[in-house]
């Protein structure tokens, strides 16, 4: 028992698992668990552009569709914050409470308008993605399809390369549609917060 413990490799070890060399498709899922914060948002930019770009080779008027209903409904959002805050303005203001009730009735009355504007447009939101998501995601497995029928046949013999291949293939295409989703909120988040900052300007 002594001999087994002292080769090296710890109570529990395996013998000759530290001479082992992982496969090379190991690394890009290395580099993304290690990625941080800062290189996430340095690398926004051309995710954005690399899915605006697929959506726009598919289908150029929904994609200017989905920016359109993505900022308006960035847009509502911030109207009906800045209403609901008009609101409470109202509500707290001196003054006897039915006078300060009747006084915020507008404000209400906006923010009733403002989040049924958002519903609707939350559901052209989803109308417009559902219709738009599927020719991204083709899209991306066309070129995944066509940048791995342009590699030698002899490459297919690597089966490290086989690996890479087979999970790029798969995991790109999910990711293009995950980096899809996530500008579109992207953008709407932008639109309502640029929208509030002029608003309480």
């Amino acid at each position: 028992m002594s001999g087994t413990n002292g080769s090296g490799t710890g109570p529990g070890g395996l013998i000759g698992v530290d001479d082992l060399e992982p496969p090379k498709w190991v690394d890009v899922h290395r580099n993304v668990a290690e990625a941080g914060m800062w290189q996430t948002l340095r690398e926004l930019p051309t995710a954005a552009a690399l899915v605006t770009r697929l959506a726009w080779s598919t289908a150029p008027r929904l994609t200017l569709l989905a920016v359109v209903v993505q900022l308006a409904s960035g847009c509502a959002t911030a109207f009906g914050l800045f209403a609901t805050a008009n609101v409470f303005s109202e509500l707290l203001a001196t003054g006897p409470t039915p006078q300060r009730v009747l006084a915020s009735l507008p404000a209400i009355a906006l923010v009733v308008a403002s989040f049924s504007i958002r519903g609707l447009l939350d559901t052209a939101v989803s109308a417009v993605q559902g219709a738009l998501t599927p020719r991204v995601r083709y899209a991306a497995q066309d070129e995944i399809n066509t940048a791995i029928a342009e590699v030698d046949l002899m490459a297919w013999e690597d089966a490290d390369f086989r690996e890479l291949a087979r999970q790029g293939g798969r995991h790109g295409v999910v990711a293009v549609e995950t980096s899809f989703r996530g500008v579109a909120e992207i953008t709407s988040s932008l639109a309502a917060l640029v929208t509030a900052g002029l608003l309480s300007a």
